[in-house]
């Protein structure tokens, strides 16, 4: 009897952890299988855009786009919920490195990436979002000059 209790109580406290941890990047409350993507578009007049981007766990190598080029990767949140996404880009007259995708950045992921798709566009002047809510770009980074 004891120990059928404590297996209720381990699990009911997993669950509730497992819940809290979603809730993290799934503001709309728990939705544990939903897949996410993000895209990278050369927005460079004329000129190919190098990107590396990884996570801790997943290095998807570097990337040379050329302009109107996109390149784009899925994935699901960890069970920790602390899935976090950054890439290094750069041309031939600057450079930045950037998170893509921070899983504890709720309100970040609900209005720009619509809870589903964080599309970047670096462009001449810098580096634009697409803005879920609004359907515009939105200037989010300018670039570190070489």
């Amino acid at each position: 009897m004891a120990a059928s209790r404590k297996n209720i109580i381990v699990t009911l406290f997993a669950l509730l952890l497992g819940s809290a941890v979603i809730q993290t990047c799934e503001g709309l409350g728990p939705i544990p299988h939903r897949k996410y993507y993000v895209r990278v578009e050369n927005g460079l007049k004329g000129r190919p855009l190098h990107a590396h981007c990884k996570s801790r766990d997943d290095d998807l190598g570097e990337r040379v786009l050329q302009p109107g080029d996109q390149f784009e990767w899925g994935f699901h949140i960890n069970l920790i919920g602390t899935t976090l996404f950054f890439c290094n880009m750069w041309y031939d007259l600057g450079q930045k490195s950037f998170e893509v995708f921070n899983c504890l950045q709720d309100k970040f992921i609900y209005e720009f990436c619509g809870y589903k798709r964080c599309h970047w566009k670096p462009m001449d002047d810098g580096i634009y979002v697409f803005h879920a809510k609004t359907g515009g770009w939105d200037k989010k980074y300018s670039w570190d000059k070489k």
